[in-house]
This record gives structure tokens, sequence and C-alpha cells, in this order.
């Protein structure tokens, strides 16, 4: 079944933010499974001025967007749970297991697709304090 989206297009220190989250009947169910952080940031490379993908550049990303988007499932170790579109960047989040090896997984991305520039960043968290920590309510 194919995944739905929900998306929030808002405001943060002046600059438009967009979001865009998996529509979980409810997320939290996996925490257990689920107790660190993987950030997975993308410097886009055609901005408007206000830090956000130029359209015609946007559409090129349509097949990275899709594979980050199908990185996991949480059958194979993880979730993924925000995208956040802000400054020149678009960030992907996930939960991931323990035992997840997300770094042979981020090679291949890198290989299909080495004109685009991203940057790891794991960290443990159990209580999934991102989500509660988070500027505006996700789930």
């Amino acid at each position: 079944m194919e995944q739905k989206w929900l998306t929030k297009k808002t405001e943060y220190e002046g600059f438009p933010l967009y979001l865009r989250k998996p529509e979980y009947q409810d997320i939290f169910v996996y925490r257990g499974n689920f107790p660190n952080v993987l950030h997975v940031t993308q410097k886009l490379k055609e901005v408007k001025s206000n830090g956000l993908p130029e359209s015609h550049y946007n559409e090129l990303l349509f097949e990275f967007d899709g594979q980050m988007c199908k990185l996991f499932d949480t059958k194979d170790g993880g979730l993924i749970f925000l995208i956040e579109t802000f400054a020149g960047k678009r960030h992907y989040y996930y939960f991931v297991s323990d035992t997840a090896d997300y770094g042979k997984r981020i090679e291949k991305i890198k290989r299909d697709n080495p004109d685009i520039d991203i940057e790891t960043h794991s960290y443990a968290d159990k209580d999934w304090d991102f989500l509660k920590d988070y500027p505006t309510k996700l789930y």
C-alpha cells in the first residue's frame, strides 16, 4: 500500500519551512523498536532567495526523494517520520533500530546520485524527545 503524506507550510526565523510527514495510524507503537534518530541533510544546489528549491530543480530530485522515503520500512530497521525543507537544505529524519545498517544504504544512494550532496548524523533518542521538543506538533 502506498504511503500517504501530510504537508504543512509554516515560517521559522522569517523563512518558509515546508514539512512533510507520513500519515501513521499510531507512530508511537514503534518507539520501543527504534531508539535512535538518523538525520540526513541534503544541501540543495539551486535555491530561491527564500531558501526553497527552484521549481525545475526540485522536480529533478523526485527520484532521489523517493529513494530517501523508502530507505527503511518498519520491518527492516527504521521508519521515516519527517522531511523538512528550509534555508537551502532538505532534512530527512528517521527513527532506526540499534542494528540498522544505514551506512550501506546511504552509500548506495550516494553512488546512485553522485551530484547530490548529503551528510548523515545519528544519535540515541529512546524516548523520542525529538518529537516532544520539535517547535510544532508533528504527531
